[in-house]
């Protein structure tokens, strides 16, 4: 009995069906550390789901800022993969801008060729049990008094929630 349950649990998990939660559990179990870690400094918002990709984010706001900080959760990749990936697509951007430097014709095929290059440079800037995460910084495109003091408030807060991420490279 225990080895048909081991197999119904083992083909749950090949299916797809059990890995979703367990990215999900993780990236709510990064966003209560950093709210952790931020004790009560910075407004942690909560973990929503993003509804124009695959995946979760939540913001970080400073108090009376304009900036914010996005943590969204990606596609994990292990580091080899993420190596070949940006390999590939690093190759290609060159071969890409040498053939567009040389005033190549660029045609259907080219641009078919070159396609796929977006797609291997998307690539996640951190991990996190599993998951792939992006942290950046958004500030207001117009010009006020405090953006600046702001925008540097906003980077220290990037500093201190990518220093609990594993960097890829």
């Amino acid at each position: 009995m225990k080895s048909i349950a081991s197999i119904c649990l083992l083909l749950l998990f090949g299916a797809g069906c059990l890995s979703d939660r367990s990215r999900s559990d993780s990236f709510v179990a990064l966003r209560s550390q950093i709210a952790q870690k931020l004790s009560g400094r910075y407004e942690c918002g909560l973990v929503t789901k993003n509804a124009n990709v695959e995946g979760h984010f939540f913001e970080i706001t400073p108090a009376n800022s304009g900036c914010r900080v996005l943590v969204s959760e990606e596609k994990f990749f292990t580091q080899t993969e993420w190596d070949k990936r940006h390999t590939a697509g690093t190759n290609l951007l060159i071969e890409f801008m040498t053939i567009a430097a040389t005033n190549h014709e660029i045609n259907a095929r080219t641009a078919r060729r070159f396609g796929k290059t977006y797609d291997l440079l998307d690539l996640p800037g951190w991990s996190y049990n599993n998951i792939g995460v992006n942290v950046h910084v958004e500030c207001p495109e117009i010009v006020y008094p405090e953006l600046e003091k702001q925008s540097a408030e906003a980077q220290h807060l990037f500093d201190e929630v990518v220093s609990l991420l594993k960097p890829y490279r």
